[in-house]
Parts: structure tokens; sequence; C-alpha cells
């Protein structure tokens, strides 16, 4: 489904989709994987428009994932990208946040939600997550920048 969606072939993801549902993956799976191809779609749009227009059915798609499931890790992590697309970032911490509390071992959500906090402008509030993130990943490819930017807000 999703190298098709990534080809614009949308009715044939959507077919893809479905054959999911059948073979019995749960509905929080499927709204979440939904909204993650429209965000991806999204962020690939040139036209603001048809940019906004993705997010917003991004947006609903991790809106049903949470309704069915709120503890569903994937889906605030889904909606903390798309606020993060919107240029909301406050919303966007928190949704990352929410992600990392419901699922403690996931790093990209904690680092994420530091990058979400940098970009509103509160470097402060990223120390938390990314020290947690640098707990969990102190080998990343990522960690150095990390501690860097850490480095660089003490």
């Amino acid at each position: 489904a999703k190298a098709a969606f990534e080809k614009g072939e949308v009715k044939e993801a959507g077919i893809f989709i479905r054959k999911g549902v059948r073979l019995g993956r749960s509905m929080e799976w499927l709204q979440s994987n939904f909204g993650s191809l429209w965000s991806q779609w999204g962020a690939k749009q040139t036209s603001p428009e048809d940019s906004r227009a993705a997010l917003m059915e991004a947006r609903r798609f991790f809106e049903r994932t949470l309704a069915i499931d709120p503890y569903f890790a994937q889906g605030h992590f889904g909606m903390g990208y798309v606020r993060l697309q919107e240029k909301r970032y406050r919303e966007a911490a928190a949704a990352f946040g929410e992600a990392a509390r419901t699922r403690t071992d996931w790093p990209e959500a904690l680092y994420m939600q530091g990058l979400a906090y940098t970009f509103f402008g509160s470097p402060e509030s990223a120390r938390e997550p990314w020290e947690r993130f640098l707990a969990l990943e102190p080998g990343s490819p990522l960690a150095q920048g990390v501690k860097e930017t850490l480095a660089g807000n003490q």
C-alpha cells in the first residue's frame, strides 16, 4: 500500500489496505497507516493547497486511530508528525511526548519531541526528552548532534 501511495496510485493503495482489513489487522493499525501515507504524501506536495489537504486527511486518520485506542503510540507519533509539518510545534511536542509516554522504549518519539521543542523556540524544554533519547540510543547517528545542541544550551 505504501509503495502504491508513494507512486500516486491512491486507489491501488486503498485496495491493499482493504485486503489488510480482511487479513485481520486491527483498525487502529490500519487508520494509523492511512494517516502515515497521507502525511508522507502531503510532505511531498509542491502546492500548498495539496499539502494542506493531504495533512488534513492524515490528521483525520490519526484522530480516528486515537479514538479507537488512545494508548496507540504510533497514532500519537503520527499526529506529532502532522503537527510538525503544519508548524504547530507545541502540539507536535505534546503528541510526541504522549507517544513516548505510551511506549517508553521508543527513542525516535523522544528525539522528535525535543526537535519540536527547539522549533517552537524552547530548547530548555528539549533537554529532558533528548537526555532520555541519549540514554536509549547513545550510539545513534543523531546522538552527536543532540549532545552538541544540549552542550550549547547550558
